[in-house]
């Protein structure tokens, strides 16, 4: 498994390991125009270097309740380009020798937790992002982008 830095979110009291690599920046809470019938994982878009971005919440990604009060946004390559993603927190980078594989401890869920870092002590559930969009929502993102 992929081991290395990795940008750090908090989401209430858990926290989640994206790989460095795949993170183009971490911006401040954004005002989001929201769209229309939009899948409810989609908050919306945003402008950002004169590109038109797509936000989602990890929160909902993750059956989470809502998060109240100024969140971050990481934006990460995907397969269909750059797109947001809000989290509570960035708690900042952290590097992890080892990364046990998610078969071995989460087969039952989606593709996109790739595994578990650990660093003394504290576990931090790695996101893959890749597969961090639902496959809908890649088609949706991927024909809105052609």
């Amino acid at each position: 498994m992929e081991s290395g830095k990795h940008v750090i979110v908090r989401l209430g009291q858990e926290l989640f390991g994206i790989p460095v690599l795949a993170v183009e920046t971490i911006l401040n809470d954004q005002k989001v125009t929201r769209v229309p019938r939009a899948p409810k994982l989609l908050l919306g878009v945003f402008e950002l270097r004169g590109r038109t971005l797509s936000a989602i919440d990890l929160r909902t990604r993750l059956e989470q309740p809502p998060f109240e009060g100024d969140a971050k946004h990481v934006v990460v390559d995907t397969p269909v380009g750059s797109v947001s993603i809000r989290v509570d927190k960035v708690e900042g980078i952290w590097e992890f020798d080892d990364v046990e594989p998610s078969e071995s401890l989460l087969s039952c869920h989606d593709q996109f937790l790739s595994g578990i870092g650990k660093r003394g002590g504290v576990l931090v559930t790695i996101l893959d992002p890749q597969h961090l969009l639902s496959d809908q929502l890649k088609k949706k993102l991927a024909a809105q982008a052609a």
